[in-house]
């Protein structure tokens, strides 16, 4: 049975497209914690949608996903257990 509560996403949207090589690309940097007790979820994946790019969450729900072409995207956030999490 699904757990009725929803994980919360921080994401410090680094996706303000922070420059690389000629400001071509940025980076995603969040957390992925569950809202009840704040800890981190280990393995989650954070996808952007309409794009390739995904990665999973570490030991302590960190995450980054690196070179995002300039745009805006939804984010997807899908864990086992939890309603899956859609940041615009």
């Amino acid at each position: 049975m699904s757990r009725s509560v929803s994980f919360f996403l921080t994401v410090i949207l680094s996706l303000l497209i922070l420059p690389s090589s000629f400001g071509q690309n940025g980076k995603l940097v969040g957390r992925v914690t569950d809202s009840a007790n704040g800890e981190g979820l280990m393995m989650a994946i954070i996808r952007i949608d309409s794009t390739t790019l995904k990665c999973t969450a570490d030991e302590k729900g960190n995450f980054v996903i690196n070179d995002i072409p300039p745009g805006m995207y939804t984010v997807r956030v899908n864990f086992d257990g939890y309603k899956p999490k859609e940041i615009h």
